[in-house]
């Protein structure tokens, strides 16, 4: 059984918190990619009135950073 370490834990708990605020503005997190250090596939782009980010695509799919976390959407 692995340990989970305090890094992986603050990251979840990043991921967590990115996804109570994305889903309080209404948006739905379809999957999280943990190997992808944490990626979420939202089902629409992220309002910048609630998450404020920098949009960039990366082969072809829409990502943005936000609080350390990578979110996607097509």
């Amino acid at each position: 059984m692995q340990v989970l370490t305090e890094a992986f834990t603050q990251k979840i708990a990043k991921l967590n918190g990115v996804i109570r605020l994305l889903r309080q503005a209404g948006i739905t997190v379809q999957a999280v990619d943990y190997d992808k250090g944490g990626r979420l596939q939202l089902a629409s782009e992220p309002p910048v009135d609630v998450v404020p980010h920098l949009m960039f695509k990366k082969n072809g799919i829409n990502l943005a950073q936000y609080d350390g976390v990578t979110l996607a959407w097509h």
